[in-house]
């Protein structure tokens, strides 16, 4: 591993222009800019989903972690959250079946998966998820 990173913040859509602000401070020049672009992507749609969805019935104190580990070879990107376990995949097959052009949301996990080259959402404790997200970076 070349580098980690982590950050907290509070369960508060509002802090999305922290988290993204913080990504940006560690922007790596050994990342394609498309690359770097999917991971800011996948990192606000993470982000939003664990404020609108694993947390919603959460205090706004409630912390998310986000950890950022810098290989030679790709970038993994961890979320934590203390809502509920969920099954990533089969929350995805129904998104695929049910968001249509006029859907206004629904699109957020499936943008993840294609992003992604792994993804992963598992029960880490009593009280913890893990989305984990793994970008390989591009050869040129």
């Amino acid at each position: 591993m070349l580098k980690t990173k982590r950050i907290h913040v509070n369960t508060d859509l509002r802090e999305l222009s922290n988290v993204l602000e913080w990504f940006q401070s560690l922007n790596q020049a050994s990342v394609s800019p498309e690359d770097w672009m999917q991971c800011k992507i996948a990192l606000a749609e993470g982000f939003t989903n664990v404020v609108r969805h694993a947390h919603q019935s959460l205090p706004p104190q409630t912390v998310i972690e986000i950890d950022l580990n810098f290989y030679p070879n790709h970038v993994e990107m961890q979320i934590w959250d203390c809502g509920p376990p969920f099954s990533l995949m089969e929350q995805i097959e129904r998104s695929c079946k049910s968001v249509t052009d006029r859907s206004v949301s629904g699109r957020g996990l499936m943008l993840l998966q294609k992003i992604a080259n792994e993804l992963e959402y598992r029960r880490v404790d009593a009280t913890r998820n893990c989305l984990c997200l793994i970008k390989r970076r591009s050869t040129n």
